[in-house]
């Protein structure tokens, strides 16, 4: 924000020192807009206008109270074992990584058993497909040592 505000005070000191939109805009290397919408919004609301963004803008929140009620709500009132973190996502309609936040946030509640057992059943299943694939990789390779050495003892 500090930027930004920095930004907005030198434009409109800029302009009233005299400078023209276009100048003002090539001093300070940003568009000639938007030294227009700043000298606009200073002359219609002073300088508490430099200090606000207009509604809307900046990052959306990713999660909210309904989504966070929803899946506690699931969890609680679901046998154990009955969720995994996608279908929970899709019955709630929040991404996976937020149902995996919401869960690590509410883990020292009453949802603790049930997150801890659903959390642990994915990531050993993750490690599982890890640990197999490096197995088949490490068989596939011995095998094909195996081969090429015998190959070489038949010449």
């Amino acid at each position: 924000m500090a930027h930004r505000l920095v930004l907005r005070s030198q434009i409109v000191l800029l302009l009233l020192e005299g400078h023209s939109q276009v100048s003002a805009a090539r001093v300070l290397g940003v568009s000639r807009e938007t030294v227009g919408r700043w000298e606009r919004r200073f002359a219609a609301g002073g300088p508490e206008a430099l200090l606000r963004d207009r509604p809307g803008r900046g990052r959306r929140p990713g999660r909210n109270a309904t989504h966070v009620a929803r899946v506690v709500d699931a969890l609680r009132h679901a046998p154990h074992g009955t969720w995994t973190v996608r279908r929970l996502a899709a019955h709630v309609g929040a991404s996976a990584a937020t149902v995996q936040r919401i869960w690590r946030e509410h883990a020292a509640s009453a949802l603790a058993p049930v997150a801890a057992q659903i959390l642990n059943r994915s990531s050993e299943a993750a490690s599982k497909g890890a640990g197999s694939a490096l197995a088949l990789s490490a068989t596939d390779s011995d095998t094909s040592l195996a081969s090429a050495q015998d190959s070489r003892a038949c010449r």
